[in-house]
């Protein structure tokens, strides 16, 4: 089943808590999570503009401009500099987005 924009657009950080097998749970920026020393994540606006959150050295937040798509069932996340991050979507709700890892990580082109 397609997934809608609207469905998945928000700031979502990795509830690395609840992975399973090929499954990354991702729940909004507002959840209450447990203590962690950094989350990976990122922000989706409905224009199409994204950020990557990842964890700098210092363990803050780090963030690289990007822009997404969706292609069917895929997330797809283009970054300026790595190429594109190609995530299968499993399951989103206002609240849960269950993505599986990125295939091949991260395509060129």
């Amino acid at each position: 089943m397609p997934v809608e924009p609207e469905t998945i657009a928000g700031a979502w950080l990795h509830s690395h808590e609840e992975d399973s097998d090929g499954e990354m749970v991702f729940r909004p920026k507002d959840y209450p999570f447990p203590p962690s020393r950094g989350r990976i994540g990122f922000g989706l606006s409905p224009d199409g503009a994204a950020t990557l959150i990842g964890i700098a050295p210092a363990d803050g937040p780090s963030q690289e401009a990007a822009h997404w798509t969706l292609s069917q069932d895929s997330l797809l996340i283009h970054t300026n500099d790595r190429g594109t991050l190609d995530w299968r979507v499993l399951e989103s709700t206002k609240d849960r987005l269950v993505l599986a890892p990125p295939r091949d990580r991260l395509q060129t082109g």
